[in-house]
């Protein structure tokens, strides 16, 4: 399996499928093997150059334990770092979860690297819910399924609780205590914007306040659904991302000398 290097730490990936490069970035305690289980790559690959990361600290990227080791400019240099080891300029950006967040953090750190973003489930301001974290120990799995709780805003089912204790628990954790707020390059957003979350998601009015403030911003509401249950809802998500995808994609046809 390929790997591109970030400093001392290597990064996992896969690429799928022919078209336009689209890099998908999972969230916190999964790796990208969510977007194949969920639906998502089947449908994409059909149109796009799937790029599919998994994120330091989980899957088969490196898995560093200090909490320096995952700032957000870090994380956004992962995702540059494997866009420059297959040699590709620009990519559509889709993240869930931690992985929105690291989509807006590629806005202060490689902007110039996108040509959209598509953020599910994710906002760019101070969640408290991150500070607490800070006080669970990493060696007891039962404290780790309660910050994932916690962080989610949801009880977890046994199927995910599975696959969240599949994790190295002290690299999840480290990932887990930097989440740094940029809302700040809100209004500075140049690329088409696509949000969904669903209704029942304890980020919902954030995410709401996310979308006001980018200009041109999408939200794509999938009603009394949570967290989880989004990210698990391709059918109804799909559809309507496919639509934005093509008309950023007519757009820059359009508008290209």
């Amino acid at each position: 399996m390929p790997h591109a290097r970030n400093g001392d730490v290597r990064i996992h990936y896969s690429v799928q499928g022919e078209g336009p490069a689209l890099v998908m970035h999972h969230g916190s305690a999964s790796n990208f093997t969510s977007w194949i289980r969920h639906g998502y790559a089947r449908v994409l690959r059909e149109h796009f150059r799937l790029v599919l990361i998994d994120a330091r600290g989980h899957g088969q990227s490196d898995k560093p334990v200090a909490p320096e080791a995952h700032t957000l400019g870090l994380r956004a240099r992962d995702v540059t770092a494997v866009l420059d080891a297959l040699s590709i300029e620009r990519a559509h950006f889709l993240g869930y979860s931690m992985g929105g967040w690291i989509g807006f953090g590629m806005l202060r750190h490689a902007p110039e690297r996108l040509l959209s973003l598509s953020l599910g489930g994710a906002h760019p301001f101070a969640d408290p819910a991150f500070a607490d974290l800070s006080r669970l120990d990493a060696s007891d799995p039962e404290q780790f399924i309660g910050g994932m709780e916690l962080v989610l805003g949801e009880s977890v089912s046994e199927e995910t609780r599975r696959l969240l204790l599949m994790n190295d628990l002290h690299a999840v954790m480290a990932s887990l205590r930097e989440r740094v707020a940029v809302d700040d390059v809100l209004a500075e957003i140049s690329v088409p914007c696509w949000l969904f979350a669903g209704a029942a998601d304890r980020r919902y009015a954030l995410i709401q306040r996310a979308q006001r403030q980018i200009p041109g911003a999408e939200l794509l509401t999938l009603p009394a659904l949570t967290h989880l249950q989004t990210l698990a809802s391709a059918p109804q998500v799909l559809p309507e991302l496919l639509a934005f995808l093509r008309s950023v994609r007519a757009e820059r046809q359009r508008t290209s000398p």
